[in-house]
């Protein structure tokens, strides 16, 4: 089976159903290591950055997309 999984996300409904997928297949096999990465899609990427207020802003904007996918693989 499976021992190393990458897991492309980028905060939508696609990328939690993913998670749960992933999550699935990592409970069957033993020692399973499951990498993030995070995908962010360029014409949406370019209109954060053109309104945002800075790099702390778009950070912080990213992580909280991130956060239930993060919260879902901590409970693993």
């Amino acid at each position: 089976m499976y021992k190393n999984i990458l897991l492309a996300v980028d905060g939508s409904e696609h990328s939690l159903r993913a998670t749960q997928e992933v999550i699935k297949i990592a409970s069957l096999v033993n020692e399973c290591r499951i990498e993030v990465v995070y995908v962010a899609d360029f014409s949406k990427s370019k209109n954060e950055v053109l309104h945002s207020q800075g790099k702390e802003e778009i950070e912080l904007s990213r992580r909280k997309k991130l956060l239930p996918i993060e919260e879902k693989l901590i409970n693993l």
